[in-house]
């Protein structure tokens, strides 16, 4: 276990000593500037040196952490972390009220689970954050410093075990009789909590699950990627009928490791894209996965606008959304991965700045979600790609604590929020009307629609929990099973 670096802003001193001193309490080694700085060599020599030897990296996220002010420190310690080719695991956490359109690009919701301190009680929040830093320190260095290597490999066993895990002695045969006995009951135990739409489901109680995949799958495909470390390996998976997971048995490489977001579409088309707020030559790559997996690129380019987020539709087509203007492109992928320019211009007018959008299971509605406005606007997406149709919009109240929204199939949506919390509602005539609200377990940093199942997907401890929603809005879980943490993006085709 190493030492945990704390970065933060002056005007969050008595959150973060409260914070330091429960870490403390709690065995960790804690680098907090005013416990460790000693004069001897120049300010931000050591607080490099802090940063570089640490093996963890909270960033407290608050108005003046994330500020743009050139005196911001703690901004230029979390840039100097991330640009780090093996640096610290970085942790971001909450401390006050802050729009998530204000965070830097490289700790946006999706890339990093994000620990929320401000809607979540502190002892409970603190018990998330000691999970994260009291993983296993091997398996966690081979994960962040040969992920490439682990990737690289052939084997399906490698997504589902621990990487350094030694095969069994014949010895020992006995003993893994026994567990496995043990594993079948606990199966049995699990699958009876399936029907149960109030289970809670613990990330930390994983199980491995089989990793035999069919030889080959038309239906709906995932893509995990990784660009940490400079990896840019995709592994491809996919969830059968019965709620597995399973790894494909090939995958493939992207030409890049920066990209910020994906997008799946139809045909088993993926679009890659690189969001930079410093750059002017935002770029894109299209790729498609065939039934076995085989990842293969397909076109790269680069487009004239940076965008902020990237959404899949129907008809091979894919949306781009440029959050502070509520501009939009709508493109056609082409069989070739050429993009075909459809509509350019403003979208969701009613809902501006949202922050969260999200498209149907069938990928002709796009939901514009806005915390501040409480508003959620749904358009429909003309079928040729020329625009928009049908706006309808609906306002939810007290809901600015959801960091994510996705479709669930069958015109249903769901909000889900970092402490747990989560509402679906029923889409019908471009409203939403509620369906159901509930708590399940918290933390989930990816949760995403494919072959009619729901997936959560926790990047700190790589759970994973497949279930669905009933036409009540109540989920159904499934039993947990396990992956290789640290994911960035997770996407699935259409």
């Amino acid at each position: 276990m190493g030492s945990v670096f704390i970065s933060y802003r002056s005007t969050d001193r008595a959150f973060v000593l409260h914070l330091a001193e429960a870490l403390k309490q709690n065995g960790q080694d804690v680098w907090l500037d005013q416990w460790r700085i000693t004069g001897r060599d120049p300010y931000w020599d050591e607080i490099q040196h802090g940063i570089e030897t640490s093996r963890y990296f909270i960033f407290v996220i608050s108005p003046d952490s994330v500020s743009k002010a050139t005196n911001n420190g703690a901004r230029k310690e979390l840039y100097h972390a991330a640009g780090l080719p093996n640096g610290p695991i970085i942790v971001p956490v909450i401390a006050r009220e802050t729009p998530y359109t204000d965070l830097p690009i490289v700790i946006t919701p999706g890339m990093y689970q994000i620990h929320d301190f401000v809607h979540v009680p502190f002892d409970r929040e603190l018990l998330n954050v000691l999970t994260v830093l009291n993983a296993d320190s091997t398996a966690k260095t081979a994960i962040s410093k040969k992920l490439t290597s682990i990737l690289s490999e052939s084997s399906p066993q490698k997504f589902a075990e621990n990487p350094i895990r030694q095969r069994p002695a014949l010895s020992r045969l006995p003993i893994y009789a026994g567990v496995i006995i043990g594993v079948l009951v606990l199966a049995v135990i699990g699958f009876k909590v399936i029907g149960n739409p109030n289970a809670q489901s613990s990330p930390d109680n994983t199980a491995v699950p089989p990793t035999t995949p069919p030889v080959t799958f038309s239906g709906p495909k995932l893509a995990f990627f990784n660009g940490r470390n400079g990896s840019n390996t995709l592994v491809t998976g996919l969830v059968d009928n019965n709620g597995q997971f399973f790894q494909l048995p090939k995958a493939g490489d992207s030409n890049s490791a920066v990209w910020t977001k994906s997008a799946g579409t139809t045909s088993c088309l993926l679009v890659f894209y690189s969001f930079n707020a410093e750059s002017s030559s935002p770029t894109y790559e299209v790729g498609r996965i065939a039934d076995d997996g085989t990842y293969t690129v397909l076109q790269n380019g680069g487009l004239r606008t940076n965008f902020t987020d990237l959404v899949g539709l129907a008809n091979q087509m894919v949306l781009f959304y440029k959050r502070d203007s509520s501009m939009c492109a709508i493109e056609r992928v082409q069989d070739d991965g050429t993009l075909n320019e459809g509509y350019t211009g403003p979208c969701a007018v009613q809902t501006p700045n949202a922050d969260l959008i999200a498209a149907t299971q069938d990928g002709k509605s796009v939901l514009f979600y806005s915390p501040s406005s409480q508003q959620v606007t749904v358009v429909t997406v003309n079928s040729d790609g020329s625009g928009f149709s049908d706006q309808g919009v609906s306002t939810i109240a007290s809901q600015d604590r959801w960091n994510i929204v996705t479709d669930v199939g069958h015109n249903r949506v769901l909000f889900y929020a970092a402490n747990g919390d989560w509402a679906t509602f029923q889409i019908a005539a471009g409203a939403l009307t509620p369906l159901a609200n509930n708590k399940f377990s918290p933390g989930w940093s990816h949760i995403l629609y494919t072959n009619n199942q729901v997936m959560f997907y926790n990047t700190a401890n790589a759970s994973v929990i497949i279930g669905v929603f009933g036409d009540d809005g109540q989920l159904k879980a499934g039993p947990v099973q396990s992956l290789i943490p640290g994911w960035m993006l997770i996407t699935s085709t259409q």
